[in-house]
């Protein structure tokens, strides 16, 4: 059995027994604007972020499957606390396939799984010093930053010894891992879905960063690591974000359901669960969240076994499994949408959980990877004409 087919049940498992804890504390994590220490400290205890990175440096390496259930299964409890272990697992499975040996032992050589925060987008400048790079810059979308111990950050290298020639040249972009203690948490979080999660702003403001941990770029094959961890980097990322949909609307169409049978709206004389329309909404966005799973997971394993020969290949396998999650994405908005407003008046209140799932799919529909252009891509694709990589 390869990691591709790595068995995920027990993640499964282990997802619905820290269950209980991640709805207690839901609302502290909205409260805090990041998730709640003991979320955090539960999420270490039961290793879950470990769970996306190589077997080599210790990883689950778990397949696509695992990656879309596993997150969903998060998810549907607290879409904060699935939102960061996306992040934070995806991101230190970068690290771990991706820094070289020096980095490796560094950052895996604490006691407890390293938890990695930030993006890889252009947000600063790198100047060449001996050893590395002394990096300035400030970047966004710092997901999970407050309980990380590494952050992502890119930058365009600036060397002033390359003269006239390479201003006509494209600029050479590093990927680093900078020790969260270097960094700069801003207090921008200010947001309307996703509270939780903390995604602030951050910097690094003139900051020296060990050449060993610099990332192998992400358009070159992982220095470790098979299987799903060694697909093309976006595409690496949508099963999980496919499964972030997925598991609000489930969540959704578990609070409606739990509401119809008591809830009698002003007006009528019968409670939710007696009406006709009601029974058959609900029918249907049953039917639909089964198809968002249905759908992913034959997807997903169609594209674990789809060969990459070329950047073409790649190019159209990350456009595939975006679409995918896109669809994924906006298919739950409208089932929470359903289900909020079946639920009346009340799901207007801050403390109403249909409010807080709309909230938070309205947000996390606004993530790159599931953004609306992909469908215009897929369509040159199905049309035959070319698309550059990238998003």
């Amino acid at each position: 059995m390869n990691d591709a087919q790595a068995p995920y049940s027990e993640w499964l498992e282990t997802a619905e027994a820290v269950g209980p804890t991640l709805r207690e504390h839901a609302e502290e994590n909205e409260r805090l604007r990041r998730l709640a220490p003991v979320v955090v400290d539960t999420l270490h205890a039961h290793n879950l972020f470990s769970i996306f990175s190589p077997t080599e440096v210790g990883g689950a390496n778990i397949g696509p499957d695992g990656h879309l259930e596993t997150t969903a299964a998060l998810t549907a409890h607290d879409g904060a606390t699935g939102w960061c272990v996306m992040i934070g697992a995806h991101e230190s499975a970068w690290l771990g396939s991706r820094l070289s040996e020096a980095g490796l032992e560094r950052a895996f050589g604490a006691s407890r799984w390293p938890v990695t925060a930030g993006q890889p987008f252009p947000g600063g400048e790198a100047q060449p010093v001996e050893g590395g790079w002394r990096i300035s810059g400030r970047w966004g979308w710092g997901s999970g930053i407050h309980h990380a111990d590494w952050v992502i950050a890119q930058a365009v290298l600036v060397d002033p010894s390359n003269g006239e020639d390479a201003k006509s040249s494209p600029p050479e972009l590093i990927t680093v891992a900078a020790p969260r203690e270097q960094v700069v948490v801003e207090d921008t979080w200010h947001v309307l879905g996703m509270r939780g999660t903390g995604s602030n702003h951050y910097r690094l403001e003139d900051e020296f960063i060990a050449e060993s941990l610099r990332l192998q770029s992400f358009e070159a094959p992982p220095l470790r690591g098979d299987g799903w961890v060694a697909r093309p980097t976006l595409t690496f990322l949508c099963p999980a974000a496919y499964g972030i949909g997925l598991g609000l609307a489930e969540r959704a169409v578990e609070e409606v359901t739990e509401i119809a049978a008591s809830r009698v709206r002003l007006g009528a004389r019968a409670p939710l669960a007696e009406r006709e329309i009601f029974q058959r909404e609900l029918g249907e966005l049953v039917a639909a969240t089964r198809a968002i799973r249905g759908h992913g997971l034959q997807l997903f394993r169609e594209l674990a076994d789809a060969p990459v020969r070329d950047v073409s290949d790649a190019v159209r396998m990350d456009d595939t499994a975006r679409s995918a999650a896109a669809w994924a994405t906006r298919t739950a908005e409208s089932i929470i949408r359903i289900a909020h407003r079946a639920a009346g008046g009340d799901a207007v209140f801050l403390d109403h959980p249909l409010q807080r799932l709309l909230r938070d799919i309205q947000t996390a529909s606004q993530h790159v990877v599931v953004s609306d252009n992909v469908f215009q891509r897929l369509g040159r694709h199905t049309l035959g004409l070319p698309v550059r990589p990238g998003l």
